[in-house]
């Protein structure tokens, strides 16, 4: 039993190291660190085979978490470039109205400028045409 016991606690410190260490340098796998958890706990003489997921059920998650995380299919993207031109084109068609209308809009304050200066003057004139009269 003492002899298990220590081969548990060697067991024990390769965790710890995959863990810390194997997992971040690509020496040690998820699923080396399963299996040498349930290698622990067997030397223990305890089945832990229920309480953690197996290799092939951790294996199949990752395949799923890879399947999701590689993102939008290849039409799901080519719509949303679709649906981006079209509200770039609406962007610049609004753009291009509003441009339209404030030139309108310029061109009919200086007509209206133009016109009234022009009543100024025809005004002035009529005095001018008044006041030469009476003298």
């Amino acid at each position: 039993a003492a002899e298990k016991n220590e081969m548990a606690n060697q067991v024990d410190l390769l965790i710890q190291f995959g863990t810390q260490t194997g997992l971040q340098v690509g020496i040690m796998t998820p699923e080396h660190l399963i299996k040498a958890q349930k290698k622990k706990y067997r030397l223990l003489g305890q089945k832990i085979d229920d309480l953690m997921v197996t290799e092939q059920q951790f294996a199949q998650k990752m395949r799923e978490q890879q399947g999701k995380q590689q993102g939008p299919s290849l039409e799901q993207v080519q719509a949303q470039m679709e649906m981006q031109i079209k509200q770039a084109e609406l962007q610049q068609n609004a753009q291009k109205h509003q441009q339209e209308m404030a030139q309108d809009q310029q061109q009919h304050e200086q007509e209206m400028r133009q016109k009234a200066e022009m009543h100024e003057q025809e005004m002035a004139l009529r005095r001018q045409r008044g006041s030469s009269r009476t003298t």
